[in-house]
């Protein structure tokens, strides 16, 4: 004899269950996104996210502060217009050689990378660089971070 689960509620409470689990589910993440988002916009160190391209994506107000530009504007550009300076030898850092560059293309991470860059005012800034690549859910996601910290007045 076969008995009909569905006649005695237990799809209903199943199917409530559910809905309750994903209720759930999606206020842990609001909560969890808005956790990190707090921990990334009061960081000490600038952060940028870049999509695969090398645009921007993310830029938190330490990064503005930093680059004295605003986030609205370095939205859209590309990571070398803002990180674009010469290593602590002099050498140009802007081409393939480049080690934030070969982040981008080949999904590395840097460590302790130093470079000088002019900020938007043109005032010369020593920064020192690292880097982690998350891979993107979707295309156009930022997936290369960066966080960036002024080393020398």
């Amino acid at each position: 004899m076969s008995i009909n689960l569905e006649s005695c509620g237990f799809e209903s409470h199943s199917k409530q269950y559910s809905d309750s689990s994903n209720l759930e589910q999606l206020e842990y993440n609001e909560l969890t996104t808005q956790y990190i988002n707090d921990i990334y916009e009061n960081s000490d160190d600038a952060i940028l996210g870049v999509d695969e391209d090398g645009l921007i994506r993310i830029c938190n107000k330490q990064g503005e502060k930093l680059f004295k530009r605003s986030r609205k504007l370095m939205y859209g550009s590309h990571f070398s217009d803002v990180i674009c300076g010469k290593d602590t030898l002099c050498l140009t850092s802007c081409d393939a050689s480049c080690p934030v560059h070969n982040n981008i293309k080949h999904d590395l991470q840097i460590r302790d990378h130093n470079l000088v860059i002019e900020q938007s005012n043109g005032t010369p800034v020593q920064i020192n660089i690292g880097s982690c690549y998350i891979y993107p859910e979707k295309k156009g996601d930022a997936s290369t971070f960066f966080s960036i910290r002024k080393i020398k007045d």
